[in-house]
């Protein structure tokens, strides 16, 4: 589950929201998200890629979750290549065989 930096987030709603109530909106989407997600039977496990230590340390010790930095942007599925491949991704699988559901 890539998770972009939260301060860089929403921009759209800069009109009516403050960066500060952007960067707690994009925190608050992504935990529900997350919490979502591992209450699912059939979710072993979610990887969080996220540069936002805010992020990292609200996931860091929830169950199932668990955070990849995100290695410096190569550009827009930066966060989504990062969790498809490398060592992690062969331990993820969950209780009915998928490998990855992106």
């Amino acid at each position: 589950m890539p998770v972009k930096d939260a301060r860089r987030g929403k921009t759209r709603l800069s009109a009516v929201l403050s960066p500060g109530h952007r960067a707690e909106l994009v925190r608050a989407m992504a935990l529900d998200t997350l919490l979502a997600a591992l209450a699912c039977d059939r979710v072993a496990q979610v990887l969080v890629v996220t540069v936002d230590p805010s992020v990292a340390a609200e996931v860091t010790g929830l169950e199932g979750a668990t955070v990849v930095p995100e290695p410096p942007h190569a550009g827009q599925r930066t966060g989504f290549d990062t969790g498809a491949g490398g060592p992690a991704g062969a331990q993820r699988r969950s209780s009915c065989g998928c490998r990855n559901l992106m």
